[in-house]
């Protein structure tokens, strides 16, 4: 047993093919132009907004008599029939990929995939995509960065954005009918980023400041040891050392490269499709797309082997990882049954 250690190590082990019963349907994109459209009958359609709101005095209390076996909301919920989830796809003359899923789900969930993550990094930028990450709703070319998170807030919207190894994915949770609101605030972050010097360098010393838990310090070293030094074992996080490439420049060159129309995808859940597809056009019409670059996507070469370090914990972690043929692969299936059986976690984390 390793004491007050961390150990990892990637298994270059046999693997038996088996053809996944799920098969996936290749699916068909609907087309949707662009269009540069009247921008007050454009407005015509968002719904009501105080972007400064100055509250009064509260003379009553109107929830005063009222228990919590009853309703407070201003527009109940109305009974939906269940339903088979339905979904749908449309694709901008841009290239940019639009999917829905509707659950029949009260509440909305929309999110913008870049293929923008930190294998497509090199030696000069490491950590960048964690970076951008950081300076997301941020300023943008519309919009403050006080503009953004106030407009956030008054909505009442949970966004996020996360940093994967092939992915950078802006996401929010919010209600359908503030879908004319949040899709421009996600489209700007992607298209037009100001990355200003003093939000930059308040966010750089943030990151020297953050400590990672012992689930990212395990994945991050099992990658390493993995993949060595290319694609999906370059590092992820931001750190002291790559702090220093922490510019705006750095940033936008690498969203410039990846992060065009063709490799982002937006996707909503419980929303419907025509207007998520048409809001998503209407943002991409107010601002210069990045034009597409053709990149070579670098097949990722397994190494494996066996990394470790020391923590400041009472006991050991030992992980122990074989490859499979990725998200793509026949297998996944099968995959996610075996890290069911032996863990109970998901599929790429057991």
């Amino acid at each position: 047993m390793l004491s007050r250690a961390i150990r990892t190590t990637a298994w270059r082990g046999g693997q038996r093919r088996c053809a996944s019963a799920l098969t996936v349907k290749a699916p068909t994109y609907a087309p949707v132009k662009i269009q540069h459209e009247d921008i007050t009958e454009v407005m015509e359609e968002v719904p009501d907004f105080q972007f400064y709101h100055i509250g009064g005095e509260l003379k009553t209390n109107p929830y005063k008599n009222v228990t919590l076996d009853q309703t407070v909301m201003l527009r109940p919920p109305v009974e939906v029939a269940p339903s088979a989830p339905k979904y749908e796809f449309s694709k901008l003359e841009n290239g940019l990929r639009v999917a829905t899923a509707n659950l029949g789900g009260a509440d909305a969930h929309i999110g913008l995939f870049a293929s923008a993550g930190s294998r497509f990094s090199n030696a000069a930028n490491l950590g960048v995509a964690d970076m951008i990450a950081q300076m997301s709703y941020h300023s943008t070319a519309h919009l403050s960065h006080l503009r953004t998170i106030k407009t956030l807030e008054h909505l009442g919207v949970d966004a996020d954005c996360t940093a994967g190894r092939e992915y950078l994915a802006y996401k929010v949770g919010t209600l359908p009918e503030h879908l004319p609101f949040v899709v421009p605030i996600l489209v700007g972050n992607v298209l037009f980023p100001r990355f200003l010097r003093w939000e930059v360098k308040h966010e750089m010393e943030d990151a020297l400041e953050r400590t990672w838990s012992e689930p990212e310090i395990v994945e991050g070293m099992l990658h390493a040891a993995a993949f060595t030094n290319n694609t999906l074992g370059l590092k992820l996080q931001a750190n002291a050392a790559s702090c220093k490439h922490f510019l705006g420049e750095t940033m936008r060159d690498f969203m410039m490269q990846n992060c065009s129309p063709k490799n982002c995808v937006v996707v909503g859940v419980n929303v419907d499709h025509q207007e998520l597809a048409k809001w998503t056009m209407r943002s991409y019409a107010e601002y210069n797309a990045i034009p597409h670059t053709e990149r070579k996507v670098e097949a990722p070469k397994y190494y494996g082997g066996d990394s470790r370090t020391e923590a400041p914990t009472g006991s050991a972690t030992v992980v122990l990882a074989v490859p499979t043929a990725g998200w793509n692969g026949g297998d996944n299936l099968a995959v996610a049954v075996a890290a069911a059986h032996i863990g109970g976690g998901r599929l790429g984390e057991t």
